[in-house]
């Protein structure tokens, strides 16, 4: 049986699907949510999200958010998320090394702080980039 997926960001439902499976980085460790689920609500951490259908599997990389999941759907409040075919390596790169540069001059703790999570939101998409193309590499 299939669960329902929904992810929904401050731009409003970016998708909506019945899915075999959802594997998603939590507080509480790795979650691989099927049809049948216990129910659970709880943190997302920046990381990748996989969606498995029909022995097809699509990646994204998320931002924080959190995850509502019953025994027949899982709702994901995100708020961002991009598909590892949108990456922009390159950009990530620029975008990483702005930021260590912005961290290196300012003295500014929230900035600071705001600026180590541009880090880790950069940092994850050149992962699961990496990921991705190693996967695909190994067909």
């Amino acid at each position: 049986m299939k669960t329902k997926l929904t992810i929904i960001t401050p731009d409003g439902i970016y998708l909506e699907k019945d899915v075999d499976m959802v594997n998603i980085k939590t507080m509480n460790g790795h979650l691989g949510l099927l049809h049948g689920h216990m129910p659970i609500v709880t943190k997302v951490e920046v990381s990748s999200l996989e969606i498995v259908d029909d022995a097809k599997k699509q990646y994204f990389a998320t931002s924080d958010g959190f995850l509502k999941a019953d025994q027949n759907s899982v709702i994901l409040l995100l708020s961002q998320i991009e598909s590892v075919d949108d990456i922009d390596e390159k950009r990530a790169r620029q975008a990483i090394e702005h930021a260590r540069q912005t961290i290196e001059e300012s003295d500014d703790p929230v900035q600071i702080e705001k600026t180590k999570l541009t880090i880790l939101k950069n940092e994850n998409r050149l992962n699961l980039l990496a990921k991705t193309n190693l996967m695909n590499a190994k067909r």
